[in-house]
């Protein structure tokens, strides 16, 4: 069974958007029926720059439906700074309180540990506060996110964890159950000289 499931989304990314218009349109719906949520342009000027190089460096995550209209979008960068990836997310209204964005959070953070996960060393967002306290409930007590004090932002409180494993992309959409991951801190064994 996979983790988002197949028979009612399409998983892809930005590069299977046709056209920037239904990013664009997207992006607006989302921003205008939800007040925790904006897009965060990162590196980009314009929408469209963000568009159009989400479709070359493949940093995100796009989940259609079955009429290919997008409904969800995961997207990260590197914080150089914070030797960390920052992650975004948003869904579309009619598709949220059904799981849709636990389980897109759970791929998103596995596509970073396994491009990057020797890398980074944490994985973490900005939760706007008290808005999101429903969201911050998901992440700490179903995905093992904590608070961090990463930046100070008035209104904006930080979530994250600690990335210390791996697995092959072929995992990306399988239940937890199915899952192996590989634990890749360096644990340096006490040895004594013979």
């Amino acid at each position: 069974m996979n983790l988002i499931n197949e028979k009612k989304y399409i998983v892809g990314n930005l590069c299977d958007v046709e056209t920037f218009d239904e990013f664009k349109n997207f992006v607006k719906e989302c921003e205008s029926t939800t007040k925790t949520w904006s897009l965060d342009l990162q590196y980009a000027e314009t929408w469209e720059q963000f568009f159009e190089d989400g479709q070359k460096n493949y940093q995100n995550i796009v989940v259609f439906n079955k009429k290919k209209e997008i409904v969800a979008l995961w997207t990260f960068m590197f914080d150089i700074p914070a030797k960390a990836v920052e992650y975004s997310i948003v869904v579309k209204k009619e598709h949220r309180s059904k799981g849709l964005g636990t389980r897109l959070m759970v791929m998103g953070e596995r596509y970073v540990k396994a491009n990057w996960g020797q890398e980074a060393g944490s994985i973490f967002g900005r939760v706007r506060y008290p808005e999101n306290q429903s969201w911050i409930k998901i992440l700490t007590s179903q995905l093992g996110y904590h608070s961090m004090e990463i930046y100070e932002e008035d209104g904006i409180l930080f979530f994250g964890k600690q990335i210390h494993s791996f697995f092959t992309p072929h995992w990306f959409n399988q239940n937890i159950g199915n899952v192996i991951e590989m634990d890749t801190t360096y644990k340096e064994e006490n040895r004594s000289e013979e």
